[in-house]
């Protein structure tokens, strides 16, 4: 995800309307602008935004936009996109793209004043939208808790936040659980990464519990590197969620040594572009050479996982699936 705990605390504070209260719907759209996600009108920028909202399915109406081209089924592997595409809410985003991908990632937050979780309404929804369209999902848990945080009260609030997740969302039988291991530093001694493994242990101990196959919990390579939370994954029957995108801005000499290492272990592969310091972007902004060669790995892989293209709006996702089409 591109949402950080502190932007998304930020998102609150710029949301709070002159009582002090946040608006929800405020907030939504801060988070959306701090996703790259574009909710101003659609003759500036090409897209639909909010109040171009129109075209109706079933009983609720979902937002109109140009599709672009149906691109699931047509590899050995399952091709997917976040739930923040169009800026709206997941039943629209999963209406309009479950036609198109074979996976939708919820992308999920809560906080005490605005939650993004599903209803467990909306969950039967979802799993209408889902079957009918040969179409699944994984879920991401909520990054705006710390789950190897120092502090036991922010390690409490993501267990039960992830715990609540996994039981609302179960329904629909995700293919993966993303899980962010978040409350180390990448210059950490020796040491602090053994407290953290400590302190990591103990959440994933409990929500591994709480789902039929611990392998569907894939543990995310972040900006510290992956081999600290390696072990913890052997030992608990984890998976890998290996993002590609993190490998090219941290470990862009040799990320592709990284990735073959990852890859037996890999449930789910998020892929997008980066410049500079900047990632989750389009893959048309690159780096285009290490997506080639990202996807002659893939090629001559066994790899038959999700490969979701973790980027949050329209213009993006259009262009990174036709970046994917001409590999």
């Amino acid at each position: 995800m591109s949402l950080s705990a502190a932007e998304y605390r930020q998102c609150r504070i710029d949301s709070e309307s002159p009582s002090g209260k946040v608006s929800r719907r405020s907030a939504r759209l801060r988070i959306f602008r701090y996703a790259g996600m574009d909710t101003g009108d659609a003759g500036a920028t090409g897209q639909v935004g909010i109040a171009d909202a129109g075209f109706a399915g079933g009983s609720r109406t979902y937002p109109k936009t140009n599709r672009p081209e149906k691109m699931k089924q047509r590899y050995p592997l399952l091709l997917g996109t976040t739930s923040y595409i169009i800026p709206d809410d997941i039943l629209p985003n999963a209406a309009m793209l479950a036609p198109l991908v074979d996976d939708i990632e919820l992308v999920l937050f809560e906080s005490p004043d605005v939650s993004n979780i599903p209803t467990t309404e909306h969950i039967s929804e979802l799993s209408a939208i889902a079957a009918e369209h040969d179409c699944g999902f994984t879920v991401h848990f909520p990054t705006d808790r710390r789950a190897g945080s120092a502090d036991a009260g922010e390690r409490t609030m993501f267990h039960n936040a992830a715990l609540r997740i996994i039981d609302r969302c179960a329904p629909l039988s995700p293919r993966a659980w993303i899980l962010h291991l978040e409350g180390i530093s990448p210059n950490a001694t020796d040491n602090e990464v053994s407290r953290w493994c400590e302190r990591c242990a103990g959440v994933i101990s409990d929500i591994t519990q709480a789902v039929d196959d611990p392998a569907t919990i894939a543990v995310e390579n972040l900006g510290y590197p992956w081999r600290w939370h390696d072990g913890l994954t052997r030992e608990f029957g984890l998976s890998l969620c290996c993002d590609v995108g993190h490998l090219w801005l941290y470990e862009p000499l040799v990320w592709a040594d990284h990735l073959n290492a990852m890859l037996p272990r890999t449930r789910v592969i998020h892929c997008h572009g980066v410049e500079g310091t900047r990632d989750h972007l389009s893959l048309s902004v690159g780096p285009h050479e290490a997506i080639r060669e990202l996807f002659r790995i893939i090629r001559a892989s066994s790899f038959h996982g999700v490969i979701t293209l973790e980027v949050f709006n329209e213009r993006d996702f259009r262009s990174s699936m036709e970046v994917i089409e001409n590999q």
